[in-house]
């Protein structure tokens, strides 16, 4: 027997329901067809309660998803099956959105990390090229520096020697006038 929430949840009418098969409500797309459905069937009638989900199809041809309790009992005397069909399409639905989120997620996460990595490659490549920029400044610092030190010896040389050359400008003129003196003031002289 079904009862009038499985009319609504399948579309059809009570008596359509008693004469369907379980292939003809469930989308048949394995493992949601008759066979494994049967499979099922024959565990609760053994005694093994069993809960799944399973995908069903309704009259106008959708599909849909219930959660679905199959338990061995007995109702008036009778041995019978116990379905109760919970509709969850929503929440498979939700699932799957959920799902879809983190793979796009994931997928950010993975494009953003390689561009992190790329960056941090550019960083370090910055950096070498600055440590290189660096010691090559260092370097031409310290040839200015030499070369400043060279310079203000060169200066001091040269100031010396000026200082030098001064008064020995004036001896050298004072020899000079003296050894003229000598050679013709001398003999003249006598």
């Amino acid at each position: 027997d079904v009862n009038e929430n499985a009319t609504k949840t399948f579309g059809y009418s009570h008596d359509e329901l008693m004469n369907l098969t379980l292939g003809d409500i469930s989308s048949g797309i394995p493992p949601y067809d008759e066979e494994n459905g049967l499979k099922l069937l024959k565990k609760a009638a053994a005694g093994v309660s069993e809960h799944f989900e399973w995908h069903c199809r309704h009259k106008d041809g959708h599909f849909f998803w219930t959660e679905v309790n199959l338990k061995h009992g007995i109702i008036a005397g009778k041995e019978c099956i116990l379905a109760i069909e919970h509709d969850i399409t929503k929440r498979k639905e939700a699932e799957e959105e959920i799902r879809n989120l983190n793979l796009s997620l994931e997928r950010k996460v993975q494009e953003r990390t390689e561009e992190l990595r790329r960056a941090y490659e550019d960083l370090v490549k910055t950096n070498i090229d600055l440590e290189t920029a660096l010691k090559s400044l260092n370097d031409a610092q310290n040839q200015l520096v030499l070369s400043e030190k060279l310079a203000a010896l060169g200066q001091l040389a040269a100031g010396m020697a000026h200082e030098l050359n001064t008064p020995l400008g004036a001896i050298i003129s004072s020899n000079r006038s003296m050894i003229d003196i000598i050679h013709t003031g001398l003999p003249a002289l006598t």
